[in-house]
């Protein structure tokens, strides 16, 4: 649960996004090694939960985190509005996969940051939504997973644009201060009339 105070590292990572045609699917899931195979979403279990990744525009731009099936998944949904798109709208999420009992509140900022990094290729130069892009966006997946889980921060570069991930573990809260622990200045009253 959220509360536990552990930290444990990201198991997967996932793109999800809204096609025309077939709706809601996985595009690609880092890390590509299928020896671990209980880290990564399935195609049956992404369907089931897919509604909730690819959510109404209400929802969109927030963090939204799923503790479902012994899997926490965070993720940061966005819509893209133009009348390039097949359904005049680009909707994807960049999703994060941790234990269910791991904090992942230190993710959401390294979610939001990513997600906003894709907006700006896709505006530029229709990164996501071209599929031939889609062999570099699984370099950039892959790259991003192993620095975020090695390292807590990643650096990775698409063309001429570059994107800083940092992750900051959260501190413990401090202890509590009672009256009886802060020092209080005590003052003589006659002090002054000598």
């Amino acid at each position: 649960y959220e509360g536990c105070g552990e930290e444990g590292p990201i198991r997967s990572i996932f793109f999800a996004e809204f096609h025309p045609t077939l709706g809601p699917r996985m595009r690609y899931q880092a890390p590509s090694d299928s020896s671990i195979e209980k880290d990564h979403v399935d195609k049956e279990f992404f369907d089931a939960i897919s509604h909730y990744l690819i959510p109404k525009p209400e929802l969109q731009r927030r963090h939204l985190t799923l503790n479902v099936n012994g899997k926490k998944i965070c993720g940061y949904s966005i819509i893209i509005d133009d009348t390039k798109y097949p359904r005049n709208q680009f909707m994807f999420n960049m999703c994060f996969v941790c234990y269910p009992w791991s904090r992942t509140v230190q993710f959401e900022p390294a979610i939001r940051k990513f997600s906003e990094y894709l907006v700006m290729l896709e505006k530029e130069n229709e990164f996501l939504s071209k599929e031939e892009n889609t062999e570099q966006l699984k370099l950039l997946m892959e790259k991003v997973y192993y620095q975020l889980n090695d390292k807590n921060k990643a650096i990775v570069q698409v063309g001429r644009y570059m994107l800083n991930l940092k992750v900051v573990p959260n501190k413990p809260d401090p202890p509590v201060i009672h009256d009886w622990n802060v020092p209080v200045l005590l003052i003589d009253r006659n002090f002054e009339k000598d």
